[in-house]
Formats: C-alpha cells, sequence, structure tokens
C-alpha cells in the first residue's frame, strides 16, 4: 500500500516555522491505526477513533515528500476493520491523516505500509 497524503495545517505550520527561524522540525516518529470514517481534513488533530499506535519503521526524505515505512501486525488489530492511519512527529502532533476502504487482519498477517507526506 503506498499513498500521498498531504500534511495537517497544524505539520505544515510547524515546518514554516522551522525553516523561518533555523530550529529543527520535530521527527516524525509513531504511526497510528484506527477504525474511523471521517474524511481527511487539513485540520484534523486526531485520528477519529485509534486503535493501535507505534513506531514507524522507516522516515526517508524524497524530493519535496517524506517516505515513512510502517507494518502493522494483525495480532493488534483483531476483529478490527481498520479505515484510518495518521503519522505523528516527536511532539505528538498530528502531521498527516488518512481515510481508506476498510482492512480486517488476522492473527499472523500484516500489511506493510509506505505513506508520502507531502507538504
Amino acid at each position: 500500500m503506498s499513498t500521498v497524503i498531504p500534511a495537517t495545517e497544524t505539520y505544515r505550520t510547524k515546518v514554516a516555522a522551522a525553516a523561518a527561524s533555523g530550529t529543527p522540525l520535530p521527527a516524525i516518529t509513531t504511526v497510528a491505526w484506527g477504525t474511523g470514517s471521517t474524511p481527511a481534513s487539513p485540520d484534523d488533530q486526531s485520528l477519529d477513533s485509534e486503535a493501535h499506535r507505534q513506531s514507524v519503521d522507516s522516515a526517508v526524505a524524497d524530493g519535496v515528500t517524506l517516505k515513512i515505512g510502517a507494518t502493522l501486525a494483525g495480532g493488534s488489530v483483531l476483529g478490527l476493520g481498520i479505515r484510518e492511519v495518521g503519522i505523528f512527529d516527536a511532539d505528538g502532533d498530528l502531521a498527516a491523516r488518512r481515510v481508506h476502504s476498510p482492512l480486517e487482519l488476522d492473527s499472523g498477517t500484516s500489511i506493510v505500509a509506505t505513506l508520502d507526506l507531502q507538504f
């Protein structure tokens, strides 16, 4: 699964402030999965219904996007229809959120996601 998701206004504001002041931007450190179905908005502050949060597998700059890798193990979300994914920075702020068709995973299965964060 690979998809481009736009950054939230909160994260874009942090990018602009860091560029203006020369201060470091908080790293993207965690990904969360949830069951909410409300369409994503640039004003989102959290997932609608968070079910599981974990560290990202990787975060790599690629031109104007940031490629985030994450693996969701089915045992972490048994019996849930996962419909949303969000990535969060080290401050705990939502950097981006996407809603998709429901995914149901069984124990012993997993999904590998690459999320391309666009500013």
